[in-house]
């Protein structure tokens, strides 16, 4: 007996592959990493420097410290999304001038803005944060 061999022709099958533009990829969360330099200025028309150094980023929740010219400082937490909204809070690190803030703003790049409400000694003070890192630079 012989044993013929049978080929059956499978139907027209083609692979796709995935391309940069056939796959959709989410939006980064944006890096609040770095020191920004700038002003906050309360609705009073007071204003002061301010340095907001971010010094830890996991995903979207980010820390580090505030330090302001009126000699005010802080711990800070918050939170940027994929849009570029930010929010946070200051803890005053001085016992003597308790305070505690709340803000939100945006991130545009490497410059933050943001307005705020503090409470310091049972009072609100409003206003608003405007501040930018440096951009790095290679040589």
């Amino acid at each position: 007996m012989s044993r013929s061999a049978v080929i059956e022709t499978l139907e027209d099958r083609r692979l796709l592959s995935a391309s940069p533009l056939a796959t959709k990829s989410k939006p980064t969360i944006p890096s609040m990493l770095g020191t920004f330099t700038g002003t906050e200025t309360y609705s009073s028309g007071v204003i002061y420097s301010v340095i907001i150094a971010v010094k830890k980023q996991h995903g979207k929740v980010f820390s580090g410290t505030v330090v302001e010219s009126s000699g005010l400082t802080a711990r800070i937490t918050g939170t940027i999304d994929r849009k570029d909204d930010v929010r946070f809070t200051e803890v005053s690190t001085k016992r003597h001038h308790p305070f505690s803030s709340t803000a939100v703003g945006t991130l545009s790049s490497d410059s933050l803005s943001a307005t705020f409400t503090k409470t310091q000694s049972g009072l609100k003070f409003h206003g608003s944060i405007a501040a930018t890192r440096p951009i790095a630079t290679t040589t």
